[in-house]
């Protein structure tokens, strides 16, 4: 049983949760209903869900089944508001709508928790922004890798001035066939809803490295490209999975029949409404993001850093080295030499991903002394590690091991992580010229030189 203690007992929060995707239905009503692995008794008796929202009302349904819910059903936040008064929004939509949705769902007087990333520009971050100090109502982001161990370790290493203020980072994420293959299925491929992968998903390592080093970024120089995910004449595959036949032998294979045939209950059986097909071939020529990058980041104290993206390659991982003149830490996960690759399940999208590697930090003193640091795993059973259990505790006012303040991502910090991938998509339109901050903010960055530019 988990040690844990509340803040105090009055009444329960009510949510409406706006999208009954992965993380909408999975990770967020689940837990809030209490489900094992996903939330802990102690939430139910702080929250209480009062309306779902959908755009496809057909997914929301669905969701009520798999949870064995009744709760009521919207295509809209102002429909759902309107009838079931309410505190938070949770707003697990397309990237692309985050804006709209926040400033709606503010208008209405309720408070936002917006999952990573805060929106697709610079320029939406700062309508969130503002209209949450107009409306006077707050606004959370979820960078839920921060609710990890040993990233919470790297945090306090660093403030504790073990290695001095920081000058250089090197950072990376490495993401395999399975994982990095399954954004190039689904409508993050898009770059007009996602704002590219150095959005959607490095959101997550950026606003780490921010968060690690207390800075903000002043500039960004990028590269990127597609060259993988992009059509191959002569390989015969079909335009989705389930109709394609090699699908079986790609290591890409999205299997809607897997775990209980959840993905066609929650969108094949619902596509009829809204179109969107889950199973899309990821070689396909609707593809508009780019599949690699590489960022230099300027930050305003001074600091450097490198950071790449791939989603390609045989195994997973992430790294993060920060140097300061008294020190250097360094984040790197260790794989057994011989131990065999896990076959791809796609639970990176649920946040039951196997965990092949192990993580280590390492400690480099100025004297060449090289410590490495214990860390302490905690609610490992849960989703992401259990970042997403102590995420959903710090919303919720409720104290659980592993749970610091610092960890909490504000709306400027959410905003900062999109700043880089703003900046960063500005600089690959061109060529890689460095582009500031102050470039940003009035206008969606622009599609990548080699997409298929809509229309």
């Amino acid at each position: 049983m988990l040690s844990m203690k509340t803040e105090s007992t009055g009444n329960k929060q009510k949510f409406i949760i706006a999208g009954l995707g992965n993380r909408g239905r999975d990770s967020f009503a689940r837990a809030l209903l209490a489900f094992p692995n996903r939330g802990i008794p102690e939430f139910r008796e702080r929250a209480e869900i009062a309306a779902f929202v959908d755009i496809n009302i057909e997914r929301a349904r669905v969701a009520n089944l798999v949870l064995g819910a009744a709760i009521p059903a919207y295509t809209t936040i102002q429909e759902a508001a309107a009838r079931h008064p309410a505190d938070w929004a949770i707003i697990t939509t397309v990237d692309r709508t985050h804006a709209d949705l926040a400033v709606a769902a503010l208008g209405l007087g309720l408070d936002v928790f917006l999952d990573k990333p805060m929106a697709t520009s610079v320029w939406e971050c700062n309508r969130i922004i503002e209209t949450s100090r107009r409306c006077g109502r707050r606004v959370i982001v979820g960078h839920n890798l921060r609710y990890y161990e040993h990233m919470l370790a790297l945090a306090k290493i660093v403030r504790s001035g073990a290695i001095g203020e920081v000058q250089q980072v090197e950072a990376g994420e490495v993401l395999d066939f399975d994982h990095g293959g399954s954004y190039f299925h689904r409508w993050h491929s898009e770059f007009d809803k996602s704002a590219g992968l150095m959005n959607h998903k490095c959101c997550h390592q950026l606003d780490l490295i921010n968060w690690v080093i207390e800075d903000r970024p002043v500039a960004v120089s990028a590269m990127g490209a597609r060259n993988y995910y992009v059509p191959r004449p002569g390989l015969k595959n079909g335009a989705r999975c389930s109709e394609c036949a090699i699908a079986r032998q790609c290591p890409h294979f999205c299997d809607l029949d897997a775990n209980d045939r959840r993905y066609r209950r929650m969108y094949v059986d619902v596509e009829h409404v809204d179109g969107y097909i889950r199973d899309a071939c990821v070689f396909s020529d609707r593809n508009t993001i780019n599949d690699r990058e590489t960022l230099n980041i300027r930050y305003s104290r001074g600091a450097t850093a490198c950071f790449s993206m791939v989603t390609y390659a045989p195994r997973e991982y992430n790294y993060y080295n920060f140097t300061g003149h008294e020190g250097r830490l360094e984040y790197s996960v260790a794989f057994d030499p011989k131990a065999k690759p896990g076959q791809g399940t796609g639970g990176a999208e649920t946040g039951f991903a196997t965990n092949e590697g192990r993580p280590q930090i390492r400690l480099f003193h100025k004297d060449g002394a090289v410590e490495f640091v214990d860390v302490q795993k905690l609610h490992e059973d849960y989703g992401h590690g259990g970042a997403d259990v102590k995420l959903i505790a710090s919303l919720l006012g409720i104290e659980l091991p592993g749970i610091d303040p610092i960890q909490r991502a504000t709306p400027e910090q959410a905003r900062d992580a999109v700043a880089i991938a703003d900046m960063a998509a500005r600089s690959i339109a061109r060529n890689g010229s460095c582009v500031a901050f102050e470039e940003t903010g009035r206008d969606f960055p622009p599609f990548p030189p080699s997409a298929r530019r809509p229309g």
